[in-house]
């Protein structure tokens, strides 16, 4: 009996573990049937998605072609830059070479050199005179105007004030008459023109003389405007007096009347006036000397403007500026004038002697 209860006992512990089996399996049956509905969203999901993802592949592989010929389009411009930049260095390092390197051979020989063929001869060495600062002080050339009219432009040359009335630095007067006698004698050397203006009443006497001594060109009587800045009027006006000059001498006029005549003769007279000392002039003038800056104001003017060269006899009340060499002295007194005109002018006249030898 016990034996028998032992075996109804095992045959219902293994029917309860069949009812529980048949029962698990149901429920693991349930699971696999809820998990395959997940599945079939996932796969589908992914299914949808294929065509985005090759869509953006093909983006990617567009865009990396692209990005391959652009390199390949670039590449002959980086091989230019490159190229480029060679020759560039090797230029510079061509210039930072030493002359005698890069030059090895003379570019021209004394056969194919040809030097320019000018008229003007250069001037020969000459000596410059020293001039006596004792005959200056003598004939007064050392007094400047009163110190109430004075232009202080000219402080650099005055040595003190007397009574009232400036006193020149004669060392330095003589210096700059240095220069103007030099670049006189320069300028009668080369063959140019030098013409004298002095037409204050104290000058026009000694410009006259002195000129027609030395072979200089002058004008003494009144400057007529526009003879530097209007040429070609005063070129006539030349031309008008020697026509008439030469046919009162030799008779083409003889057929006149003698109202006719007389009118020539004023013509002339009055021709003569202002271009007596310049009745020889081709053109505009090289330099002018001129006496009293300061009165003389029109010709300095136009000799700036069209660039001819000055030397000026400077009082001390004008600006010395105004011409290219300054001989700071006495401008009023005659003696002190005379002085002055005979340095500059026997300068012009020894270049002129000078180039006659040669």
């Amino acid at each position: 009996m016990p034996d028998q209860s032992k075996s109804d006992s095992n045959k219902k512990v293994a029917k309860g573990s069949a009812e529980k089996t048949g029962k698990a399996k149901p429920a693991a049956a349930k699971k696999i049937t809820k998990s395959t509905p997940a599945k079939t969203e996932t796969a589908a999901a992914q299914k949808a998605a294929q065509p985005a993802i090759s869509k953006q592949t093909a983006a990617k592989q567009t865009a990396a072609k692209k990005t391959a010929d652009s390199s390949k389009a670039t590449a002959p411009a980086t091989k230019k830059s490159a190229t480029v930049k060679q020759n560039s260095a090797s230029k510079t390092s061509e210039i930072k070479k030493p002359i005698s390197e890069k030059v090895t051979q003379p570019i021209h020989t004394s056969a194919q050199v040809r030097k320019p063929v000018t008229n003007d001869a250069e001037p020969a060495a000459f000596q410059v005179p020293d001039f006596d600062l004792k005959e200056m002080l003598e004939i007064g050339a050392h007094f400047g105007h009163q110190q109430s009219k004075w232009d202080p432009r000219m402080a650099p040359f005055i040595y003190m004030e007397k009574d009232g009335v400036h006193i020149f630095d004669l060392v330095k007067t003589a210096a700059q008459l240095q220069k103007a006698y030099a670049k006189a004698y320069q300028l009668g050397h080369a063959g140019k023109v030098l013409v004298v203006v002095g037409t204050k009443r104290q000058a026009k006497d000694v410009v006259e003389k002195v000129a027609q001594e030395t072979g200089a060109m002058y004008i003494s009587s009144r400057w007529l405007g526009g003879f530097l800045t209007n040429w070609s009027q005063v070129q006539k006006s030349l031309q008008r007096m020697i026509k008439i000059e030469q046919g009162l001498a030799n008779g083409e006029f003889d057929n006149y009347t003698k109202y006719e005549r007389v009118q020539l003769e004023k013509e002339l007279s009055r021709l003569e006036r202002f271009f007596a000392g310049v009745k020889d002039l081709q053109g505009r003038p090289d330099a002018l000397f001129v006496i009293d800056i300061k009165k003389e104001d029109i010709p300095v003017k136009e000799a700036k403007s069209m660039g001819v060269f000055t030397i000026g006899l400077v009082d001390s009340n004008a600006n010395p500026e105004d011409v290219d060499i300054v001989i700071p002295a006495n401008d009023d007194g005659r003696k002190s004038i005379e002085y002055f005109v005979n340095a500059v002018l026997s300068g012009y006249a020894a270049g002129k002697a000078d180039r006659g030898k040669k």
